[in-house]
C-alpha cells in the first residue's frame, strides 16, 4: 500500500507529461492538416494555369500557321512574277535582237 501511495506522484507527472504530449501533438496534426488543405489549394491552382498555358499554346501556334501562311506568295502572285520576269526578259532579248 505505502508503495502505491508513493507511485501516485510518479503517475501524476507522467499523467502531466502525457497530456502536455498529447496538446502538442494536437497542434502538430491542426498544422498539418492546415498544410495540407494549402498544398491540396497550389495544385488545383497549377492544373488551372496548366490548362490556361495549353489554351495559350494553342492560341500561338495557330497564330504561327497562319502568320506562315501570310508569308507564303500566292498562287497568283508567282504567276504574276513569272510573267513579268518572262515579259522583261522578251524586251531584253527584243532589243538584243534589233541592236544586233
Amino acid at each position: 500500500m505505502v508503495v502505491e501511495l508513493e507511485r501516485i506522484p510518479n503517475l501524476q507527472r507522467q499523467l502531466q507529461i502525457q497530456e502536455s504530449i498529447s496538446i502538442e501533438l494536437t497542434a502538430q496534426r491542426d498544422t498539418l492538416l492546415e498544410t495540407v488543405k494549402l498544398q491540396r489549394e497550389q495544385v488545383d491552382l497549377s492544373k488551372e494555369a496548366l490548362i490556361a498555358q495549353k489554351e495559350l499554346m494553342a492560341v500561338q501556334a495557330e497564330n504561327c500557321k497562319k502568320q506562315i501562311e501570310a508569308a507564303k506568295p500566292s498562287f497568283w502572285h508567282r504567276i504574276g512574277t513569272h510573267f513579268t520576269a518572262f515579259g522583261i526578259g522578251a524586251v531584253i532579248a527584243a532589243v538584243l535582237v534589233l541592236v544586233l
